[in-house]
């Protein structure tokens, strides 16, 4: 038995690259260096030293098990494999690949790992250690995940910024995700009325022109969006563009680079109509690699500064697990979830930690309105997107849906689904409401164009398209305000209102 190597395992599983990946401070270094790297090492040493006491054939059986847990977490810290679970879960829920495919899979590593150590024994452990140590160095130097890779733009001197602009020619574009429509059956309930009269109300009191029956081309953002964003909307057109959606190379939009952005739009004929951009946006989207674009503000879950909800624990324990689950690791996501349903911790990753601090971006945008020399202002935010998360005061909460049962992170029904969604649209009115007040003090307001939109409905009920059913209102002088019964698209009626 060669102790000295199950030592030295342990000591390379147990690094925590990600450490220094999260922004954290001395503090929440010093606790994740406890915590998670010295605490476990010492039981692991511990752990060893009993198992060795005798050299039984049952203890050498637990021992080789034990082995292939701890070199599966050392995989797991360094490869991510939460990140492999998705590729061998698409198509399905979020609820599929956490507690079915996840677990498969972690399942079938441990048994393929306990194999090769139990029968090959120290030679089998000196492969894989080999392979571990080299894992462990391209993830040191994978710079990827590291915060200084977020896409940001500060462009200075910029051909196509305008000293001389006036306050006459800005305008404001806000796409909200997954914002269910007034007409749209989740409307139909009790807080659904109260959202459509609140709404209604909102629009009115800002004089916006108001489409009630406008629809998404889409119920996928990546359709949705960059349909819009080219002024695609004949039907003809979008059923040409789903096609040519399913292969690859897509010609609008395709899989980003940058791992903190999903997808990056490749052609926008929007911006290419406009001057001075600045994007305010999250990591679904990124809509910054074009040459119009003067500043880019990806909202940042490892940013400092960011002011969040009454609700949400702003902790070094939320930072650390954030940090650990950003690594896309198993165990991270399993910890993250623990602390979030005993309420000690909350997750700054998007989209939670955007819903979080979706007051405090929206403050962002009204300052940017203020001071930035930029003709648009194009923002994306995951709201009131899931994962659900504001309670009936609009304070956040993180566990809103694992009442009850310790795995359990989704709604038992889509009765309940529903009641949470139109609880979170008429908080996001509220916070809007809150946001035009104070754009309206300003002196540009009277010539602020405004468009206020959503790519889709909520994907919770399907019945007759409802998911189609979304948000589309205008402050812009090509259409009065007012109450509008169009039966148009989106897509449709952004390109009539800009062009």
């Amino acid at each position: 038995m060669n102790s000295k190597l199950y030592n030295f395992i342990g000591i390379i599983c147990f690094i925590p690259v990600w450490i220094f990946r999260g922004n954290l401070n001395y503090i929440e270094i010093t606790f994740v260096i406890i915590f998670f790297y010295l605490l476990p090492l010492l039981i692991h040493l511990y752990f060893i030293k009993a198992l060795l006491k005798k050299n039984r054939r049952f203890n050498n059986l637990i021992l080789s098990y034990y082995l292939s847990l701890i070199l599966l977490h050392g995989v797991d810290q360094n490869l991510g494999l939460y990140g492999f679970v998705g590729l061998f879960a698409q198509g399905y829920d979020v609820t599929f690949v956490m507690r079915l495919s996840g677990m498969l899979f972690f399942l079938s590593l441990n048994l393929i790992l306990f194999l090769f150590i139990f029968y090959l024994k120290e030679n089998g452990l000196k492969i894989f250690t080999v392979f571990l140590i080299t894992v462990l160095l391209i993830n040191i130097f994978d710079f990827r995940k590291n915060i200084s890779t977020f896409p940001a733009v500060n462009v200075k001197n910029n051909k196509y910024i305008n000293e001389n602009f006036t306050h006459k020619n800005k305008k404001l574009v806000i796409i909200l995700d997954e914002m269910s429509g007034i007409n749209s059956l989740e409307s139909s309930y009790p807080l659904g009325l109260k959202f459509n009269k609140k709404i209604e109300t909102l629009f009115n009191k800002y004089e916006f022109a108001y489409y009630v029956n406008a629809r998404s081309v889409s119920i996928q953002t990546e359709i949705s969006i960059p349909t819009m964003l080219n002024f695609i909307y004949t039907e003809d057109e979008i059923s040409a563009y789903k096609r040519l959606h399913e292969q690859n190379p897509n010609s609008l939009i395709k899989k980003s680079k940058n791992y903190f952005s999903d997808r990056q739009i490749i052609l926008n004929k929007f911006f290419d109509n406009e001057n001075n951009i600045v994007v305010y946006q999250t990591l679904a989207i990124d809509f910054c690699d074009h040459e119009k674009v003067i500043k880019c503000y990806q909202y940042n879950p490892f940013d400092r500064d960011y002011e969040y909800l009454e609700g949400f624990n702003n902790n070094f324990l939320s930072r650390s697990l954030s940090a650990y689950k950003n690594s896309l690791t198993i165990i991270g996501q399993v910890l993250m979830r623990v602390g979030i349903k005993f309420n000690i911790a909350d997750n700054f990753l998007d989209p939670h930690g955007s819903k979080a601090a979706f007051p405090y971006l929206l403050k962002k945008i009204e300052n940017g309105l203020k001071l930035e020399k930029a003709n648009l202002f194009f923002v994306h935010f995951l709201v009131p997107h899931t994962p659900y998360s504001f309670d009936k005061s609009c304070k956040y909460k993180g566990s809103i849906e694992s009442q009850g049962y310790i795995f359990r992170f989704d709604f038992q029904n889509d009765e309940e689904r529903i009641v949470q969604h139109n609880i979170e649209r008429n908080c996001v009115v509220d916070y809007l409401d809150i946001f035009l007040e104070n754009l309206r003090k300003n002196e540009y307001w009277g010539n602020l164009e405004i468009f206020l939109l959503s790519d889709h409905g909520s994907r919770i009920l399907h019945q007759n398209k409802n998911a189609y059913v979304s948000i589309f209102a205008a402050k812009t002088r090509n259409i009065s305000p007012g109450l509008k019964e169009d039966k148009e698209t989106i897509n449709y009626l952004f390109h009539k209102l800009n062009n």
